[in-house]
């Protein structure tokens, strides 16, 4: 593949990560109330993508929009199938953080609302984490296993974005927030499975099942160049303060078969 072309592809996959955020990143038929990378994003992880003026109500598996009004999410409720999906980005202060958030969708029908933040800003750059917000134990985790600089100067400066961030979240501050919910109960739910990692592994590997279809707070790592580079989901059951399972997911029918024979060693181990 040509060398902008793959990198086009990636950048567009990649502006589409938190689809494994949702009970199912493959949609069949979806909606975006935005025009834009975004927009183009949406289209090229899903079978069919629905102009927003043109849906018919229930027909589509996810809808996405960003800032939306209460207009917006009204469309976007009526425009889902039972259990499918919506993603919003909120970039506006005036959202009330994850709290207003929450009220705004709760209000609008939606359930199984989970708020995260992103970094970098997925509008400007792909991101490489996106942290559960209502999971403290997971945002323990994930600071405590931030590496420690040496120079006692950066470890001020560290703790300095550390003491904002936490000002900015806890005041309603902070932005973006990202965010995934449901009309009505998402299919897959189910109890954290009895069956070993990489049982687990090889079950996800087809990328048919994503972080909310399991009872986890999920915090995810995105990064990586190219296409062929997996999205890794550190899953935690509630409150736990260590990830009870990491699970790795393709991006592309491609990176399967390096998946299956990870998932093949791991049995032999």
């Amino acid at each position: 593949m040509d060398n902008q072309v793959e990198k086009k592809r990636n950048r567009l996959l990649r502006r589409a990560d938190w689809r494994y955020l949702l009970s199912n990143p493959w949609p069949e038929k979806s909606i975006c109330f935005n025009s834009g990378f975004l927009a183009q994003a949406v289209q090229s992880v899903s079978s069919q993508t629905l102009p927003a003026n043109e849906s018919t109500p229930g027909e589509c598996d996810l809808a996405v929009a960003t800032n939306p009004n209460s207009t917006t999410l009204q469309r976007a409720w009526q425009a889902l199938c039972p259990g499918g999906s919506f993603y919003s980005e909120w970039y506006l202060p005036l959202a009330g953080g994850s709290a207003g958030i929450r009220k705004r969708l709760e209000a609008a029908n939606f359930t199984n609302v989970v708020c995260y933040w992103p970094w970098p800003i997925p509008a400007f750059s792909s991101a490489l984490f996106w942290l559960p917000l209502d999971a403290p134990h997971v945002i323990r985790y994930f600071l405590s296993s931030r590496h420690r600089p040496a120079n006692p100067l950066v470890r001020f400066e560290n703790y300095i974005l550390q003491f904002l961030w936490k000002f900015a979240r806890n005041t309603g501050l902070l932005s973006p927030i990202c965010v995934t919910a449901c009309k009505g109960e998402p299919p897959f739910i189910t109890a954290i499975p009895p069956v070993p990692e990489e049982e687990l592994i090889v079950e996800w590997m087809d990328g048919k099942t994503g972080g909310n279809s399991r009872s986890f707070d999920s915090l995810m790592w995105t990064g990586g160049r190219h296409s062929i580079n997996k999205v890794i989901l550190y899953q935690f059951a509630h409150r736990e303060e260590n990830p009870r399972l990491v699970v790795k997911l393709p991006r592309i029918p491609e990176a399967i078969p390096a998946l299956t024979h990870e998932a093949h060693i791991l049995r032999t181990l």
